[in-house]
């Protein structure tokens, strides 16, 4: 897994934007750096079609403080790519309170799905969907996708539709399941 670190505390909101042409996914952090506002911005060239490409990317960053609050410059995000879905980890990271030290974890975990006809998905951690174990995260993954009816379950099933599919040079449709695919595939979310 290969780590990219934000160089600036940023705020907690992510935004992501997917170009509709050329499939590239555009990610936004917002840099507090007064008296003015940074902006970072992340492209992954054609990531709608090539998102098997990133899965061994982690993009991490510490949460800028607000005000004269120290626990928020112990914590941070990190965003990885499994499959289609953007994952978000939670992370409390080495720090001092009370006189413990208290070792780095993750503390919760949620995802984004990009629904197939949305170009731009803020993800917000205060509001999204938290799981604070990863096997509550996975159960409810499961559930999910079992059902299919959410947005998120139809958005991930299409993704991995179109994957599958490719056209052979008669404009025919025709099957082709990349290599190592099928770890995404709804029966081994438990593995």
């Amino acid at each position: 897994m290969k780590e990219y670190r934000f160089p600036q505390p940023t705020q907690a909101e992510s935004y992501y934007y997917i170009d509709p042409v050329s499939g590239d996914l555009y990610i936004t952090r917002v840099a507090l750096m007064r008296p003015t506002e940074k902006a970072f911005l992340l492209r992954l060239a054609q990531f709608k079609s090539r998102w098997l490409d990133f899965q061994n990317i982690f993009i991490s960053g510490v949460r800028a403080s607000t005000g004269t609050s120290k626990s928020l410059e112990a914590s941070g995000t990190g965003v990885m790519f499994i499959g289609p879905e953007i994952r978000h980890i939670e992370l409390d990271f080495f720090r001092h309170i009370a006189g413990r030290a208290l070792p780095e974890r993750v503390s919760s975990r949620s995802s984004v799905v990009f629904p197939t006809n949305d170009q731009v998905v803020l993800y917000n951690p205060a509001l999204a969907m938290k799981f604070y174990t990863y096997t509550a995260f996975m159960l409810w993954n499961l559930r999910d996708r079992a059902r299919g009816e959410s947005k998120r379950a139809k958005a991930y099933d299409n993704y991995l539709l179109e994957a599958c599919m490719s056209l052979d040079t008669a404009g025919k449709p025709h099957w082709k399941i990349p290599e190592g695919f099928l770890q995404f595939a709804f029966a081994s979310v438990l593995g």
